[in-house]
């Protein structure tokens, strides 16, 4: 199964680099946006939603939202702050957190929030990210 899109938010040039390759050599989208910040990523988050021409809007807006937790200037957590003032007009991204860290404070606040559907550790492998795409996509194609 492939999605429209997706959006990697990590300050890490290189993780950005070995996650873009992934995901496209595993055929899961030819679509992947990256910013490198969470101000970049809620901007552009707005820019699609914000986009009068449908097609584009559909081409351009992600399916899935690979968030990473610890990023200087605004967290993920900040992010997700930010990301619940969008009145999304139309389908809501999927976010799903992704981090080194092994605090357990992490993934309860990532189990805790309706904004986060999943809390992923680095390195996000081509098998775990299959796994999303197919249990949380063919729940969406089921739903609507």
């Amino acid at each position: 199964m492939k999605v429209n899109s997706i959006l990697l938010v990590d300050d890490n040039a290189a993780t950005n680099l070995v996650h873009r390759k992934m995901i496209t050599k595993n055929l899961i989208t030819e679509n992947v946006f990256v910013c490198k910040t969470g101000e970049d990523a809620i901007d552009f988050l707005n820019r699609c939603n914000n986009e009068s021409d449908i097609s584009a809007k559909a081409k351009n807006m992600p399916d899935l939202v690979l968030l990473d937790i610890n990023m200087p200037g605004m967290s993920g957590w900040d992010f997700i702050q930010e990301y619940k003032k969008i009145s999304f007009t139309g389908y809501e991204p999927m976010i799903f957190m992704l981090t080194t860290s092994f605090n357990p404070d992490d993934r309860f606040k990532a189990d805790g929030s309706e904004y986060v559907q999943g809390f992923i550790n680095k390195p996000l492998t081509a098998e775990t990210l299959k796994r999303v795409v197919n249990i949380y996509f063919t729940e969406k194609l089921l739903n609507s």
